[in-house]
């Protein structure tokens, strides 16, 4: 299989500002946009069916009930999360609506906007000027957020959206020279910061990230001592930036006099997950994985025939990237070791746009007429839908 013709990017070398990364903001964006945050409220509606879904969900309202009732979590009520998806859930719980449909619709809005950026994240990363790549990766982001408990507000969804938010702030800066601004670092990593007081293992989306600005950004194959001095302040300015949440946490509950209590389910609680004492739970990983088995094999086909489907060393850098992004959430579940599948939740964005890649380069490039590729897309995100959704 040949690869369509079509010219390479030629801009910047490494980090690629690609035809879709100016197209990003055309007159499309705003119905594209839109139409995904529908695609969210509509594929998803099955979420509303069902009061309770699984014990996690009901615990986060729950401690949400208890923060907007003036609280702080960890001090009634407590659980493994950090503070920031407890104060999610206590705006869920403040509003004079039901908390469990408020949850449910706010999951919905946010899937939507997350699988928007991923598009965008698919312009960034490859030549997508007519977005075939990054709307089948949005889709099935969406629709695989049914999958593996996903269905319920669980708190993956909304780190997934700062996991993306900070990489889409990264690559939108690179294309204006060979690095990231130092707002941008900062940006970046104030959102990934959110995104650990949303779920801890967001550290793991962040080494990923970071490996893939050296990646789209090096000057050769290997970085050299003067690129190393160049981005080194850059990356230190992201960890920095990462810890602000935190430590405006730990602050709060110092002041409260409650330090004792974050400090209990924040560090000590968390020793379980320290050591090799405990053994991963291989059979309910497999499970997992085998409900996101088409991102997954769509996955494996891409990184054997990346170099058919993508055009030049920016491309294939991205392509890397994606993988590594993959390789750093399957270290994240090996050290988490239970293997529980909402955990798997956090493959999607990696595997999704990996997805958009085999089957926008493979399939849809081949295909001229607009109105059959809109029907291929339809009619895959429909067979999708309903392996999922037959049994919610």
């Amino acid at each position: 299989m040949s690869p369509p013709s079509m010219s390479p990017p030629s801009s910047m070398p490494h980090a690629h500002p690609s035809p879709a990364g100016h197209g990003a903001h055309d007159g499309n964006d705003l119905r594209l946009t839109l139409g995904f945050v529908a695609a969210a409220l509509i594929l998803r509606l099955l979420s509303f069916v069902y009061s309770v879904y699984n014990y996690d969900e009901s615990l986060y309202i729950l401690m949400g009930a208890e923060m907007s009732r003036g609280h702080l979590p960890f001090t009634t009520v407590c659980d493994l999360k950090p503070f920031g998806l407890f104060s999610i859930f206590g705006l869920f719980t403040a509003l004079p609506f039901d908390g469990v449909m408020v949850a449910r619709l706010a999951a919905c809005l946010v899937v939507g906007l997350t699988a928007d950026l991923i598009r965008r994240v698919a312009g960034h990363l490859f030549d997508d000027a007519d977005h075939t790549i990054g709307i089948v990766a949005g889709l099935a982001f969406i629709v695989f957020t049914l999958a593996n408990g996903g269905v319920a507000a669980q708190g993956e969804l909304f780190h997934d959206a700062c996991a993306v938010l900070a990489l889409f702030i990264l690559l939108r800066a690179m294309r204006r020279g060979a690095l990231p601004s130092w707002k941008a670092f900062m940006a970046s990593g104030l959102v990934l910061g959110v995104g650990i007081q949303i779920k801890q293992s967001v550290v793991f989306d962040m080494a990923a990230i970071m490996a893939g600005t050296v990646l789209l950004t090096m000057p050769g194959r290997w970085p050299t001592l003067a690129y190393i001095r160049s981005i080194l302040p850059g990356m230190a300015l992201l960890v920095a930036a990462s810890l602000v949440p935190t430590l405006g946490v730990v602050g709060i509950y110092w002041l409260t006099g409650h330090l004792d209590a974050w400090v209990a389910a924040n560090i000590t609680a968390h020793q379980v997950f320290y050591g090799l004492s405990r053994p991963f739970e291989i059979d309910p990983a497999l499970r997992a994985m085998w409900e996101q088995a088409p991102l997954w094999f769509s996955a494996i086909l891409a990184a054997l025939l990346l170099g058919r489907l993508t055009y030049g060393d920016a491309e294939r850098r991205a392509g890397l990237f994606l993988l590594v992004w993959v390789a750093a959430i399957m270290a994240c579940i090996v050290f988490l070791r239970i293997a529980s599948d909402h955990y798997f939740l956090q493959f999607l964005p990696s595997l999704s746009l990996l997805t958009g890649l085999l089957v926008g380069r493979a399939v849809l490039a081949n295909v001229l007429a607009s109105g059959t590729r809109t029907g291929i897309i339809g009619a895959l995100t429909c067979l999708a839908f309903f392996a999922i959704a037959k049994e919610p």
